[in-house]
């Protein structure tokens, strides 16, 4: 359960106590990430994030900050993705005035000291060039390049080292007060929290960060054709990802999309996991994710294959597709998979920065926010039914959005797809 409280300045804080727990996460999170930025400021919610940690009127430095909280063993860290921005700190609880603290201070009182953003701006195109250098990372990039051409969505969260070469301080600023209202965020107080409300109410409350601008996006439309995209590279592997439009946020259908998900290729015992990589050995890496937006969603398969024998992985992926279609899946496999998500999501929650984010997100992308115990209800009451008419929703070849990073041509590695899903 949680216990929610608006403050005056309209900053939403969410209690969710965990019975036992000696620690305490803060997490504030902040509803824009960067399908939010327009092309010429491309990676600047990131940017941004990287931008909160380097100095305060209060602590004027980046080691202020990370000392202070290295002192005590803190956990803290923040992320962005494409729709969201979030900043934690988990501490032992004896130290959580120290961890809300901190968090109000970087979100409000921040430099964005020049000097700081000279040295930021190149560490932020190694972080890109480091992702580029990883093909099992930046194949998850190109998959929504295919899947959303010419959209946001479809763009690099970092940007692009031109973009992020052209940013101005003044870009920085102009983006941070205009999104990072407190009636634009919600901060979350997960695992020892007795006390820690009025912690937040002095440390938030009498702050006021400008008015709340709603953060507009063009939203996803039907592209009429979507084609592979192809990096070159001569790697030992081919690193593929097919992916399907998928559900947003909120959908009656996304706990059968899950299992689905499990059964195809979320465990060691799923479908793609023993084709591909148990029966024939051409594969290390065989997984199933689903990604979730306010408007779309992605059914993606990643595989990480041998290179030489990508046009009979490919032809597996194709099969056990077309097969669970034409027979769907079984009451076992079903049972199985309920098990395995109940049980994953359980040992997910016991971590407090793990519960934070669950809530955070549910509050600021969900019409009507689920807790663990109503999202585990609705795993429970799907049916083989539900999961079947979810299969032949998402698996439909002219929709499907491919990538691959490996020693192909994009014109070879078209006709390799072709042969597969013809």
């Amino acid at each position: 359960m949680f216990i929610t409280t608006k403050l005056q300045n309209g900053l939403t804080v969410l209690t969710a106590p965990t019975a036992g727990a000696h620690s305490v996460t803060v997490l504030a999170m902040v509803p824009v990430g960067s399908r939010y930025e327009s092309n010429s400021v491309a990676g600047a919610a990131h940017f941004l994030e990287h931008m909160l940690f380097k100095g305060t009127k209060k602590r004027p430095s980046p080691t202020a900050i990370s000392r202070t909280l290295d002192a005590v063993g803190a956990d803290f860290n923040a992320f962005t993705s494409k729709e969201y921005t979030g900043y934690y700190v988990k501490v032992d609880f004896q130290f959580a005035d120290r961890a809300v603290d901190i968090l109000a201070d970087m979100l409000f009182d921040s430099l964005l000291a020049k000097e700081e953003l000279g040295r930021e701006r190149g560490v932020v195109i190694e972080e890109i060039r480091m992702y580029e250098d990883m093909p099992m990372r930046h194949v998850a990039d190109l998959v929504e390049e295919s899947l959303y051409p010419k959209h946001r969505l479809g763009r690099n969260i970092a940007g692009s080292e031109d973009s992020i070469t052209d940013m101005k301080l003044t870009d920085l600023r102009a983006f941070w007060q205009r999104y990072y209202a407190p009636s634009n965020m919600v901060v979350v107080l997960a695992g020892a929290t007795d006390g820690l409300l009025e912690l937040v109410e002095k440390s938030f409350g009498e702050r006021h960060g400008g008015k709340n601008h709603a953060a507009t996006f063009p939203r996803v439309t039907s592209f009429r054709k979507r084609v592979p995209v192809v990096q070159t590279k001569d790697t030992d592997q081919a690193h593929v990802v097919l992916a399907f439009p998928s559900l947003p946020y909120g959908h009656a259908g996304e706990t059968a999309t899950n299992l689905l998900a499990n059964i195809l290729g979320g465990t060691m015992s799923s479908r793609l996991f023993v084709e591909i990589r148990e029966k024939r050995g051409l594969a290390y890496a065989v997984s199933v994710d689903v990604e979730r937006y306010r408007d779309t969603g992605s059914f993606q398969i990643h595989a990480g294959l041998d290179r030489k024998r990508l046009p009979e992985a490919l032809g597996v992926m194709a099969h056990e597709l077309k097969k669970i279609i034409a027979h769907g899946i079984t009451q076992e496999e079903l049972d199985e998979a309920k098990s395995n998500i109940r049980g994953k999501f359980t040992l997910k929650l016991e971590n407090n920065t793990e519960l934070a984010v669950w809530y955070a997100r549910g509050f600021l992308f969900y019409p009507d926010p689920w807790t663990p115990e109503q999202y585990l209800a609705r795993v429970d009451g799907a049916t083989v039914e539900m999961v079947n008419k979810m299969a032949h929703q998402l698996f439909k070849k002219n929709a499907m959005g491919v990538a691959c990073v490996g020693p192909y041509t994009s014109a070879d590695f078209s006709a390799l797809l072709r042969k597969a899903f013809r």
